[in-house]
């Protein structure tokens, strides 16, 4: 790389206060290793940690733009361009957020990434900070990190006594961050393994060997995607260069290639789970067929979501960070019970557009299409051997890690961003060395603009933070405090930070809870002031997240014996929010209507929360007053509800099954007559249960039929027990 000249390096030859920059790689450092880092972002001690490194980072951009004998470069090749469209999508997300001081809380993080590239790129060829040493480090770290991950999974396995067939989430705490972070470094080092020779290769694939060992025991699906669609890629290109018998060989290689990578995804256990296979009979083999798991739907609900929000807000989405707030504003109702409370979308490209809209996703693919133009014009010039291999390393990286990030979206996690960082400093660096464009510089005049609006935005990123750091204090000390027994003085911490951080609902809730746990020991009237006192915090958590169904159900559960309308407006809402809520949302409703008097609200209330879920007609509850007077006119609704609905799906509906089952299982229960019973729709189980008083024998050999079947489908699939869900 082409650094600064010699006679400017008489005066001054590198950037004065690198303590600043080396301060903040150790941290990010230590976020890499830190055991369940992602959780320890938001807890204290480690949240002032992570600040403190972005601290340093910002505080020395200042700097190196004061230091004006020092040249002070662009990022160049469109990147500036794509850092300044960020930077206003998520302030004018912000600005017209639903809750705009989360998404500022967000956006402040994001916006402290560009902080580091632009440091980032102007410490570079400067003391030890060099491309041959970034690259080293990515690796030796990526290596570090996969032992750490195995050796915590393994000892957790083993302590446990089960079988180390585990889901590796260690030391992020999640499987699909690990495998997320553990793609961006594979590439990178087995193209360092393939740069160089004697030991040094052999070390290098060697550590490339454990990266891919722990990458395998995510058992991550977004993880092997992106690996594999890099193998592919990387064989077309092969074949695409090779000529003669050189082709024919590696044509041989890329047969058995693909055919290890198709068993090695086989035998991971989630990829098992989209198969399964149908016992023969008679008249057919065995037949494989793939199947969508509860993961897979709920990913589909989730990105129809983001879809719904994009016809609502299609320029600057909800804002940064505001996903969990609103999520359930735009849930489908198709999604039942599942993915509700959703705080991201699994998906990096559908949850920009959700979250930063049109104007937001429009920079994401203005950088991949920035970074795909620089990488083509490198491959076209470059000729040394080992920047060639840099060049490979980086292209594989970004390539893997982009299609790995359609699954999930790991944007947040301090480990990964930070190397999506370097990976693009690297890139930079190559053209940088190669002179593929003139760097440009800022003169000293517009250096000392910038140099202010940094200090100002140094004062608003600590205007964010300290508040939120301050809040997460006091709640760690009165966790302390509330465990001493002094209930008093952890109350009055958790209002401290409520206050501190009006914006998060956690503070006035754990702040109400102790109110509410403690008044079923006091007398009715210190009851009585005690549960008002604890509904005024549970009611300014609601202000925070007024979308969260949990919130407004527990308020209007609380509400029950107070103020039956209060109770009314939170359960309703509650069950708007999440029309099929486990919480038996719609029979408390249907209590506070009967409170009210409003007997053919309660009725419709409890008819669809037998509708949610017809067990609620089989409870006891039915037994005690006032319920027993409504029982049968419910029961009677409910099965009129199912046969209009039967009436409406058509019979090859795969939910049509589901539903004739419970209008059958209803009857059967209620000892009503059942006409026209069509066996063939119900399950085995439920076909021996109605048959067994009248024929026993018929009900077993059903059961031992089904049992049979189920252990072969379990031998041919391979599953067994220890496999995690």
């Amino acid at each position: 790389m082409k650094t600064i000249s010699a006679s400017t390096r008489s005066t001054v030859s590198v950037w004065r206060g690198q303590w600043l920059g080396w301060t903040c790689l150790a941290i990010l450092l230590l976020f890499t290793w830190l055991p369940y880092s992602y959780r320890a972002m938001v807890s204290w001690h480690w949240i002032a940690v992570w600040q403190l490194g972005f601290l340093c980072a910002g505080i020395w951009l200042i700097g190196m733009l004061r230091q004006f004998q020092v040249p002070f470069r662009l990022l160049g090749y469109g990147l500036d361009w794509v850092v300044a469209w960020a930077a206003i999508a998520l302030v004018l997300s912000s600005l017209f957020a639903p809750f705009p001081q989360v998404a500022a809380w967000n956006s402040s993080m994001a916006l402290s990434y560009g902080v580091l590239l632009y440091a980032f790129r102007n410490w570079l060829g400067q003391s030890w900070f060099t491309l041959e040493r970034i690259w080293a480090g990515i690796v030796l770290v990526g290596v570090g990190t996969s032992l750490v991950g195995l050796i915590m999974s393994l000892q957790s396995s083993l302590e446990s006594g089960k079988i180390p067939n585990f889901s590796n989430a260690a030391p992020f705490g999640n499987q699909n961050f690990v495998a997320g972070y553990l793609v961006l470094v594979l590439p990178l080092s087995i193209a360092w393994a393939l740069s160089h020779r004697g030991r040094q290769k052999f070390l290098g694939f060697l550590g490339s060997a454990t990266i891919a060992v722990a990458l395998y025991t995510t058992h991550s699906r977004g993880g092997l995607l992106g690996i594999s669609v890099l193998i592919l890629v990387a064989l077309g290109f092969l074949l695409w260069r090779s000529r003669g018998k050189q082709r024919q060989r590696l044509l041989i290689g890329a047969v058995l290639a693909l055919i290890t990578m198709s068993l090695i995804l086989l035998s991971n256990p989630k990829v098992r789970r989209l198969t399964q296979v149908s016992p023969p009979n008679a008249d057919s083999q065995p037949a494989l067929t793939l199947v969508l798991d509860n993961s897979i739907r709920d990913r589909l609900f989730m990105w129809q979501s983001s879809l719904n929000i994009l016809q609502e807000r299609p320029l600057l989405g909800v804002g940064s960070g505001n996903m969990s707030r609103v999520y359930n504003l735009y849930r489908p109702i198709e999604a039942g019970r599942s993915s509700d409370h959703v705080h991201q979308l699994h998906n990096t490209v559908v949850q920009l557009l959700g979250e930063l809209g049109l104007v937001g996703i429009g920079a994401y693919f203005f950088l991949l299409g920035c970074l795909a133009r620089l990488w083509m014009r490198l491959y076209q010039q470059l000729q040394h051997r080992r920047d060639r291999w840099l060049l490979y390393g980086t292209g594989g990286s970004l390539l893997a890690y982009a299609v790995s990030s359609l699954t999930d979206y790991q944007l947040e996690n301090i480990g990964i961003s930070s190397v999506l960082v370097l990976l693009i400093v690297l890139l930079i660096g190559v053209a940088q060395r190669h002179h593929l464009s003139n760097p440009t510089t800022l003169p000293s005049r517009q250096r000392r603009f910038f140099s202010l609006g940094g200090i100002t935005a140094l004062f608003l990123a600590l205007w964010i933070w300290l508040p939120v750091t301050i809040a997460m204090y006091f709640s760690w000390d009165a966790y302390r405090d509330f465990a001493a027994g002094k209930t008093a003085t952890s109350i009055n911490k958790w209002e401290k930070a409520a206050a501190l951080a009006p914006w998060d609902p956690t503070y006035p809730l754990l702040a109400g809870f102790p109110f509410l746990r403690s008044r079923d020991s006091q007398k009715p009237e210190q009851a009585k002031e005690l549960t008002k006192a604890g509904l005024n915090h549970l009611e300014e958590a609601l202000e925070a997240a007024p979308y969260d169904a949990a919130f407004n159900y527990n308020l209007g559960r609380v509400y029950l014996d107070l103020n039956h309308a209060k109770a009314e407006r939170y359960l309703s809402r509650s069950a708007q929010l999440v029309p099929r809520n486990a919480l038996y949302t719609y029979y408390w409703l249907g209590r506070s209507y009967l409170s009210q008097q409003q007997i053919e609200k309660a009725i419709t209330a409890f008819t669809l929360q037998s509708l949610v879920d017809p067990q609620f007609l089989t409870l006891s509850v039915w037994s005690n007053p006032p319920l027993t007077n409504f029982k049968n006119i419910v029961l009677e609704r409910t099965l009129e509800r199912m046969n209009n609905l039967l009436a409406e799906i058509p019979k090859d509906d795969p939910n049509y099954n589901q539903l004739y089952q419970q209008k059958v299982i209803l009857r059967w229960w209620h000892d009503l007559p059942l006409h026209n019973l069509h066996l063939e729709r119900l399950t085995p189980t439920t076909q021996a249960a109605l048959l067994v008083e009248k024929s026993p024998q018929k009900a077993i050999a059903i059961l031992n039929t089904e049992l049979h079947s189920s252990i072969l489908i379990l031998t041919q699939t391979g599953n067994n027990s220890s496999e995690p869900v």
